[in-house]
Formats: structure tokens, C-alpha cells, sequence
């Protein structure tokens, strides 16, 4: 049934404000993902000029700190600031799901059921609020998708541009993207037609556009580049040849019901489309969606460190997959399709926490010094002891980030703390990163006036040593800040200071 422009619209905004403030109030609730502080503090070093890979480590392709980093200079330098983006596109990313929705179905029944089903998805609501690459990965591979098809329906040049434009942005956030570009390639060339060449040169043109910056990080020191976004992943963790880990990751992925249940759903939909279309099933939009979808999962599967979080990027394409049968239970008489559709969301609802909860706890985000509270106070705490600007030890970076001190060259990131226990020092050195023993020699001396110590706390071979150079040269001054601190917490200063 078509609908008026007007209704269609107010329904897929209602949509999407919904999305929007339960995602922003995620955002002020829900525990730090360790990685944040990362992120938070890469953003804040380029927004001061410093250059990604030359000044300091950082692990991925360039473009998330340099996009929070503008987004934190007109909003404010915050966790809740950088996680209200997190938001944004997230919930942006279920309204180009819920416009593609109305397209394929006319139905605004269907619009509100799949708004239903993205909002109650224990796998978005465990990611949505996070500045982590999660939330721009699943815009971009959905936008992108769904530019593509657009394409194909309307032979406008100008969706395999804008496709490739976004498609650019993801890879320039998160390598793993790339091999979506060959995809796409292949579906133009096979389905453009006679003007196919036209539609490659307009894919490749969007994609270069948001790549330019990226070329010139990489041609200001190509081996550089690529021991950061390469080099580091195999030579740090050394299971990308480990099948029995990337079994566990699908172990534990098909083990949430609710993912399993989706992926369950979208294969009847291919298996319905199959039966009705036959071999042009896979020219069809399903068809390129089902193989997006397979894609990704060869690629994730087949990453240096393959977690379960990192499929919640394909959630919005699994849920589009569910259309077909969705759409059949609707057709069935009218008791009948309530009670089948009844049935479904309550079982789908229902397993949406325990999903959310294993995402959130294989993390170890749901320990009590992970809550927003407990590291805000802490870093607030340590922040009385701080002079303006001050330079500060500590191993979690977002702690300097909420401080408001200079980060230790050499310890911005904490994935330096597993960098140090698998690589030899002459390895840690070309990545930027301190080793233990300038470490030590540094504390000895009393180079830094106060240490942070809470999560990711000291922990490496030089444990004793460096906990004993603490002790002899710093007061334990973390007890003593106007309240009691958490037992995790410390912070040491010099004496006198």
C-alpha cells in the first residue's frame, strides 16, 4: 500500500528520534569499553596537531580520531560528547535501514517492525553508545550497500559516487572494509549495462575522494604506515593462523540466541528467494544484500584477532533479510499472523539481554571500575593533584584524556601494555611505544610528578621492579583524595610536590 511522502517520513523520523534518545541516553550510562580511552585520546592529540603514526601509535586506518576529533572541537572535549556521535550514527544508520525498508515493502507496518527489531537488538544496544569503530563500520557498509542498489534501480551514476564516497569513509576508518570495493565492482560491471565503465570510473572516483588524506599518510612514510595498520596486527597477535580461536569467535557469535535467530531468518529469506527466482536470486537486491553478508563474515573470520563484536556492523543487513518471511507471516490470516509475529518479537526481545550482556562482559565491561561513574571520579581525583596541562603516567589513556594532562609519549595508547609482553624491545621501539626498561629508568629518576594507576594497571614482566621504583620514590597519595578511593585505584606523587 502506498503511502502519502508526508506519512512515510513521519513515520521513519519518529523512528529515528526514538533511536537517537535511546542511544544518547545509552551513552550516558552505559560502562567504558576499554578501547575508548584510545580513541579519545587519539582525537585529542590530532586535534592539537600532532600527526597519527609520526607523534604517536595508532593501530588503524586514520579517519575515526580525525572525525571525533572535529566533531569534539565544535561540541566539547567529553566522553558523553564523543559518545553522542557513537549515537548519531547509529540511529542514522537505522533510518537509511527503515527508508530502504519502505522502498522494498510500501508498508509502514513494516517500517515500525524493523525499526523494532534494530532499536531491540542486544548487539546494537551493546555497541550503539561507544566510540569505537563499530557505529561508523555499520553506517558505512549499510549506506554504502544500499547506494549500490539504488543505483542499479534508477542507472544514476551519481549513487555508485556517493556508494563510493562512503564506502571510502569506512575503509579509511576500518581496513576490513576494502574488499567491499571489489564486490561492488563486480555488481557494476555485471549489472551496468552498457554504460558500466561510466558506473566503475564513478565508484572508484567517490571512493579516492575521502582516501586522499589516507594517501598522503601513507606516502609521507609508506613503511610506516604499514607497520601500523598491517604489520602490528599479525606481529602482535600471532593467532591469525589459529583456527581453533576463529571457531571460538563463531562458537560464541552463533551462541546469542538472538543473533542466531537473525541469521536463521535471512537464510529462509534467501531460501524463499531462491525457490521464486531461481539462479536471479543473486542479481537481485536480497541476493547482493545475502552476499554482503557472507563477505563479511569471510573477512571477519579471517582477521588477525576475529571478535564477536565486530558483527554488529552487519546486524541492519540481516535484519533487511528478514523481510521475506516477515512479509509471508503477514499474509497468513489475520489471527494467525498476530500470534506467529506475537511469538517472534517477544522471543527476540527476550534473548535481546543476554546478547547485549555476553558483548558487554567478554569485554569486561561490566566490572565495577569500568562503570562511567568510577572512572570519572578517578580521573577527577587524580586531576586535584595535577597542574594545568601537566604531563602524567598513567596506562589507561582515557584517564589523561578526562584529566586533562599530557600523555607520556609512548604509553597514548594502552594496547602498548600488550605490545611490550610479545615483542622484544628493538620491535617496540618502530611502533612509538615505550619499553619497560626506559619505563623503569624513567621512575627511578622521578621524571613524572603523579601516576594514575587504575584499570589496565601495571602489569608486565617488570612488575616488581617498577611497583618497587613507585614505591621508593612516590607517596601512595590515592587513599588520601578528600574520599576514600576504590581499592583498583592509586595515584602516586612525588614527595614534596
Amino acid at each position: 500500500m502506498n503511502h502519502s511522502p508526508w506519512k512515510k517520513n513521519f513515520a521513519i523520523f519518529v523512528n529515528l528520534a526514538v533511536f537517537f534518545v535511546f542511544y544518547k541516553w545509552l551513552a550516558q550510562t552505559r560502562n567504558i569499553d576499554g578501547d575508548e580511552g584510545l580513541y579519545l585520546e587519539a582525537a585529542r592529540l590530532v586535534s592539537q596537531g600532532k600527526k597519527l603514526y609520526i607523534d604517536f601509535f595508532y593501530q588503524q586506518m586514520p579517519v575515526l580520531p580525525y572525525l571525533y576529533a572535529a566533531w569534539m572541537k565544535l561540541f566539547g572535549f567529553t566522553i558523553f560528547s564523543a559518545r553522542y556521535l557513537s549515537a548519531f550514527l547509529t540511529a542514522l544508520t537505522g533510518w537509511v535501514l527503515l527508508q530502504n525498508v519502505y522502498r522494498k515493502t510500501q508498508s509502514l507496518l513494516m517500517v515500525n517492525l524493523v525499526g523494532l527489531m534494530f532499536l531491540g537488538c542486544g548487539g546494537i544496544i551493546a555497541w550503539a553508545p561507544v566510540l569505537k569503530t563499530h557505529p561508523l563500520n555499520m553506517l558505512t557498509l549499510t549506506a554504502s550497500c544500499f547506494a549500490v542498489l539504488a543505483w542499479r534501480r534508477s542507472s544514476q551514476v551519481l549513487w555508485l559516487f556517493l556508494a563510493g564516497i562512503i564506502l571510502g569513509i569506512g575503509v579509511n576508518a576500518r581496513l576490513t572494509l576494502g574488499p567491499f570495493l571489489i564486490l561492488y565492482s563486480v555488481f557494476v560491471l555485471w549489472q551496468g549495462g552498457p554504460r558500466r565503465w561510466l558506473g566503475l570510473l564513478a565508484l572508484l572516483a567517490g571512493m579516492t575522494l575521502p582516501s586522499i588524506p589516507t594517501l598522503l599518510l601513507f606516502l609521507n612514510d609508506p613503511a610506516l604506515f604499514i607497520r601500523y595498520n598491517l604489520t602490528y596486527h599479525t606481529h602482535v597477535y600471532p593467532g591469525v593462523v589459529d583456527a581453533t580461536r576463529r571457531l571460538y569467535t563463531a562458537e560464541n557469535l552463533l551462541y546469542q540466541t538472538q543473533f542466531l535467530l537473525l541469521v536463521i531468518i535471512a537464510e529462509c529469506g534467501m531460501l524463499m528467494g531462491l525457490k521464486k527466482l531461481g539462479s536471479r536470486y543473486f542479481s537481485s537486491d536480497d541476493g547482493f544484500v545475502f552476499i554482503s553478508v557472507l563477505l563479511f563474515f569471510a573477512i571477519h573470520m579471517s582477521s588477525a584477532e576475529p571478535y564477536t563484536q565486530y558483527f554488529v556492523a552487519i546486524i541492519p543487513l540481516l535484519i533487511f533479510l528478514t523481510i521475506p518471511l516477515l512479509e509471508y507471516l503477514l499474509q497468513r490470516p489475520m489471527p494467525l499472523a498476530i500470534a506467529c509475529l506475537a511469538l517472534f518479537f517477544v522471543f527476540y526481545l527476550r534473548s535481546a539481554r543476554s546478547y547485549r550482556d555476553f558483548e558487554i562482559i567478554s569485554m569486561l565491561s561490566d566490572r565495577p571500575e569500568w562503570a562511567l561513574k568510577s572512572i570519572r571520579t578517578t580521573a577527577l581525583r587524580a586531576k586535584r593533584l595535577l597542574k594545568p596541562g601537566e604531563e602524567c603516567l598513567t596506562w589507561w589513556p582515557g584517564y589523561a584524556f578526562i584529566a586533562g594532562c599530557r600523555s607520556v609519549p609512548g604509553m597514548e595508547n594502552h594496547m602498548r601494555n600488550y605490545a611490550v609482553q610479545r615483542l622484544v624491545a628493538g620491535e617496540i621501539t618502530p611502533y612509538k611505544l615505550m619499553t619497560d626498561e626506559t619505563l623503569l629508568a624513567d621512575l627511578k629518576s622521578g621524571k613524572y610528578r603523579v601516576i594514575i594507576d587504575g584499570v589496565y594497571h601495571i602489569d608486565s614482566p617488570y612488575y616488581a621492579d617498577i611497583q618497587a621504583a613507585i614505591q621508593e620514590n612516590y607517596w601512595d597519595v590515592g587513599q588520601g583524595v578528600k574520599v576514600r578511593a576504590p581499592s583498583w585505584f592509586k595515584a602516586f606523587a612525588l614527595p614534596n610536590n
